[in-house]
């Protein structure tokens, strides 16, 4: 995706992490499974984390 503005509008200024992704049945926080929570912050935060990690040096330059 960075690749594709870059080449259409030379540059970004703006990056938005607009993603997330919630448990599958709304639980007592007691009652989720480890790997229901793992799943919720590998994807609400680390792939933030990624997407940041790309288009920073981009928006630095």
């Amino acid at each position: 995706m960075v690749v594709a503005v870059i080449k259409k509008y030379g540059c970004t200024d703006v990056w938005v992490n607009n993603e997330g992704i919630g448990p599958d049945q709304m639980l007592k926080t007691a009652d989720h499974r480890l790997q229901d929570w793992e799943r919720v912050i590998a994807t609400n935060q680390s792939d933030a984390f990624y997407g940041m990690k790309v288009v920073l040096p981009v928006m630095l330059k």
